[in-house]
Parts: C-alpha cells; structure tokens; sequence
C-alpha cells in the first residue's frame, strides 16, 4: 500500500492538502504452459488403478509470483476405474488467482485371465466307424480375472464333434469382456477297447460217404457267419489250420471242435466255437435217420430206449470221439451212472441202421 499526499496553492499563497492511499493489487492469473495429454492406464485388481500424483507435470508463469500452488483433483492415491477419469491440476499465484488444466484418464483392462486348473490328455473309447463324439470340457476350467467376473468359455473343436484316431488336440480359450484371453490345450485319443463280434455256425453232422475216411470242406460252409468290428477287423483264423477259412481241409471221423477268431487292429480278439460230427459211413441200409427216443435227457442215472425195432448194439462216445460204454444185444434200459457229467453221443445200431443221440449226463 503505498500513502499519496496533493498540496495545491493559489497566488496568494493559501493552500490545501489532501492524502489517500495506493494498493496494487494482483489480478492476474498464472499462465499455464504446458499441456497434458489424455492417458490410458492398466486396470488392476478389481478393474481399478490409483490414481498417480501429475501436479510435477505442469509448469505456468505468472506476472507476480514465481512459485505457485498445484493442486490435482482427484487427489494422487484415488482408486479410480473405468473408461473417463478427468483429472484437473489448478496452479494458483499467492493472490488466489488460479489457472486450471484438464485431462482424461482411461482405465483399461489389458491382463488375460489366470487359468488356475490343468486338463490332463485323455484316452476315450472308440464307438461305431471307430469315431467317438468329443464330450464339453468346459466346465472343468477354472479361471480368474482382475475385471470380469463371468467369463466366456469356448472349446474347439466343438463339443460334440465327431473324433477319431490317436491325436485329437483340444483347445479351450477363457475370455474377459475387454477381449483379453488366456488357452490350455491336451489331447483326446480314441482308443478302441471293444473286441470284434463272431459268429460262428451251429454245430454241425456229417455221415461219411462210402469209402470215404474223412470230410473235405467246400468253401466257407463252415466259416463263421459273420465277423464285425467297430474299427477294422485284421485277421480271422481257426484252430484247426490257423487260416482265414475251412476250404479245402478233412475233417477226421469223430468229433472235432474247431475255435475261430477274429483281432481288430488294437489287438482285441474275439472266439467262438462250433463242433463238427463226422460219423463212419454205415454199408447197411439206406437210411441213418433216427428211429429211437431216448429218455429223460438229461439223464442222471438210466436212459431209456424206445423203439420198433431190436436194439443190436449200443456205444457211447464223448465229443471227441473215444468210446466209453458199448454194449451188444442190450436192453432198452442204458446205465449211465458210472459216465462223469457231460455231453455224449448214443450210437444206437438196429437192423443194419444207425441212429445217434446226443445225450447229457447230470
């Protein structure tokens, strides 16, 4: 404040006198001269950042101060979140007089959520055309996210596509809304664990012709019927000449069990079996048709024997073919008490003809 003083006389030398005073006063308000770009910041836990301190960031001259007041608004330290933030520093002079610039902080999220789990790789069991149908897999990802509290959850291939073979590589990818995504990868192999399916034919009979010793197979009439598999059958074979098919090979007199077998590729095998009855040609009669009832059958003690003509001979074979009772001119009353539990065949011989029963002892 500074004191002015006026004096003023006239000619005469009368005067007057008068005072006041002089305040200068600041009004003048800082010039700011920097400026301060929008920014884009990382979002951390809960999608929220703290605000830093950018008052050191701006400079301003003044026509009376030379240091200034800065303030920023938010105060540094705020938890601020989300796309606008606008912060504004004020530079003010030791007058109150205040100058202010203003900018724009965008919280983004740009952390990938945290896969917590692990998904080992999987075996699977082939179905038909050996595929399987790929199973979801998404529910067994477990993930977190520093913004995005329901996350999207993709699987490809995608559940319920078909797959097949040793190496089907599963992807799932775990998403957040700002398009940030994390993967685990592992392998679906599809196995085939089922065994093929054979079907062998019934078992057969076979009455030698004259001066034959044995019967040769013609063709596949003793092939099994039908051989299939989910994936691909590899190999067929039977335990009488290890080979695919019966065609060609004799069969003995008696009783021959024959085996087959049928492996996929992964090794899985199949049997099945089937007997083969081939009986010695009989020079007596014409007709081998049975003429006899036996009874009861099974039996645990007696077989009883009906029928219109004499009974010449009888024998009993086990399956393969070793006889184990023969009797000649014998009643109609068989004791089989003394044969172990089994199946058997009854020849019975009369009048020059020959009927066979199989029989089964309790």
């Amino acid at each position: 404040m500074h004191i002015l003083e006026l004096d003023i006389a006239d000619a005469t030398g009368n005067s007057s006198h008068i005072s006041f005073n002089v305040t200068v006063t600041d009004l003048e308000a800082p010039s700011i001269t920097s400026v301060h770009p929008d920014l884009t910041v990382a979002a951390g836990n809960n999608c929220e950042t703290v605000l830093a301190d950018y008052t050191s960031a701006l400079t301003a001259t003044d026509n009376c101060s030379v240091l200034f007041n800065i303030t920023q608004t938010p105060a540094p330290g705020t938890l601020i979140s989300g796309t606008v933030n606008s912060i504004e520093l004020t530079a003010s002079d030791g007058s109150g007089n205040s100058s202010q610039i203003s900018f724009n902080i965008a919280v983004l999220d740009s952390t990938a959520p945290a896969i917590t789990s692990s998904h080992p790789d999987l075996m699977v069991a082939a179905g038909n055309n050996c595929e399987t149908t790929l199973a979801d897999y998404t529910p067994t990802l477990v993930a977190t996210d520093n913004c995005t509290n329901t996350l999207n959850v993709v699987q490809l291939p995608l559940p319920g596509t078909i797959i097949s073979g040793p190496i089907n590589m599963v992807e799932i990818t775990v998403s957040d809304d700002a398009g940030n995504n994390s993967q685990i990868s592992f392998n679906v192999a599809v196995i085939d664990s089922t065994a093929p399916e054979i079907i062998c034919v019934s078992d057969q009979e076979i009455y030698l012709q004259q001066g034959l010793s044995g019967y040769t197979v013609n063709g596949t009439e003793f092939d099994p019927t039908s051989v299939t598999d989910n994936c691909t059958v590899t190999s067929i074979s039977n335990s009488f000449n290890s080979a695919e098919s019966l065609d060609g090979s004799t069969l003995p007199e008696g009783v021959t069990t024959i085996t087959w077998s049928g492996t996929d590729a992964d090794n899985n095998t199949s049997e099945c079996s089937m007997t083969i009855t081939v009986y010695p040609y009989v020079s007596i009669g014409e007709s081998q048709e049975p003429v006899f009832t036996v009874s009861p059958n099974p039996a645990t003690d007696y077989l009883y024997i009906n029928g219109n003509n004499k009974i010449d001979r009888l024998d009993v074979t086990d399956l393969a073919g070793q006889l184990v009772l023969s009797h000649d001119n014998p009643s109609s009353t068989l004791d089989v008490s003394s044969l172990q539990p089994g199946i058997y065949l009854l020849r019975i011989f009369s009048n020059n003809q020959l009927s066979i029963k199989k029989i089964q002892k309790q």
